[in-house]
């Protein structure tokens, strides 16, 4: 009965994970981002917090909260194009590894949820504020994956306002699109505006975030001049889209102007997917580390609290724990190889 009633618990909160709720916005709009990003690599770690939740140890706020650096520290890892099959086994093990800290109390769980994640290195890391804006800069968000891509434009046009606009479903709709304002295909006009470096320009500039915004008029602009597309009728003026505010200020949109935006949106990106700071400071014990490649231990009578495997941390109690997640990391990644361990004759053990 007891493992029953676990069971619903955790149905309930993964349906929390699949279909947000309603007892905080922020909370709700962040699960609904994480789903559209397809992230579904954090629910295993998102499930511990939901129980902590439940019972007592968080609040609301807390919980609004690691969710929400969680959302940053998979968005500015998209940006930098780090790799993500370390974070299948980093969620998975994540609860675990906070609460080794303070002997295995809840007490700070945020700080200390803070202060694991910013101490990830290698694949595992957390990118700097000057590592992401460097990257941002020179991403070519036109040519992500569309989810990324409206994402992201979402965010800057939603980003600290209550007047929020369901960008989403009008994208779905195509009443939104995504409009190039310097457009895919120059015309002599625009090529005098750009001036003999418009080649090099356009090439470089295009697909930027400085030159993208959202319309519900992609078709009327086409490949007007910037003149044209800030007074025309429903133009840039006149538009009810935040982010076009911006744009319309401008007399005219060079290199110059693409990147200035760039940079404005940045600094902005650096508030939206903010890079957190925690003031927990773990106990100084003393713990041996040592390396199973490059050392011969004897390790007889000593207790393992954790093992990294492939720039991945894994909390542990047990040294047979150990074997036993390293197996079924390897079973993950290749379960013919394992399988057929499993069935040879290997230390003349008969299949």
């Amino acid at each position: 009965e007891d493992l029953f009633k676990d069971l619903l618990d955790y149905a309930k909160r993964y349906g929390v994970l699949l279909n947000g709720d309603n007892k905080n916005d922020s909370l709700y709009s962040c699960i609904d981002r994480l789903n559209r990003l397809e992230k579904s690599v954090t629910r295993p770690f998102f499930l511990e917090v939901l129980r902590l939740y439940d019972e007592g140890e968080l609040s609301i706020s807390q919980v609004t909260d690691i969710f929400l650096i969680t959302e940053s520290y998979l968005f500015r890892r998209i940006i930098c194009d780090m790799q993500t099959n370390v974070l299948n086994g980093m969620f998975s093990n994540l609860h675990r590894e906070i609460m080794r800290y303070n002997d295995s109390s809840c007490e700070n769980y945020l700080e200390k949820f803070k202060y694991v994640l910013l101490s990830k290195n290698g694949r595992a890391s957390f990118p700097s504020n000057r590592e992401f804006k460097k990257k941002f800069m020179e991403k070519q968000v036109y040519n992500m994956t569309p989810k990324n891509k409206i994402y992201i434009l979402e965010r800057f046009e939603n980003y600290k306002t209550k007047e929020c606009k369901d960008v989403y479903e009008k994208y779905d709709k195509g009443i939104y699109s995504i409009e190039h304002i310097m457009p895919r295909e120059l015309t002599p006009a625009w090529i005098k505006d750009l001036g003999d470096n418009y080649r090099e320009i356009h090439e470089t500039w295009l697909h930027r975030i400085g030159n993208l915004t959202l319309t519900a008029y992609n078709s009327r602009y086409s490949n007007k001049t910037f003149k044209e597309k800030k007074t025309m009728e429903n133009g840039f003026e006149d538009s009810g889209i935040r982010m076009n505010n911006y744009i319309a200020k401008n007399e005219k949109w060079t290199s110059t102007e693409i990147e200035e935006r760039s940079k404005y949106l940045i600094n902005q990106a650096i508030k939206i997917w903010m890079l957190p700071s925690s003031g927990f400071e773990p106990e100084k014990k003393q713990v041996d580390v040592y390396s199973l490649i490059d050392e011969d231990i004897d390790f007889g009578g000593k207790k393992i609290k954790c093992f990294s495997f492939r720039n991945a941390e894994y909390a542990v109690t047990s040294w047979i724990e150990m074997f036993q997640k390293v197996l079924q990391i390897l079973y993950i990644e290749d379960r013919s190889v394992i399988t057929k361990f499993a069935t040879s004759s290997y230390f003349g053990i008969a299949s």
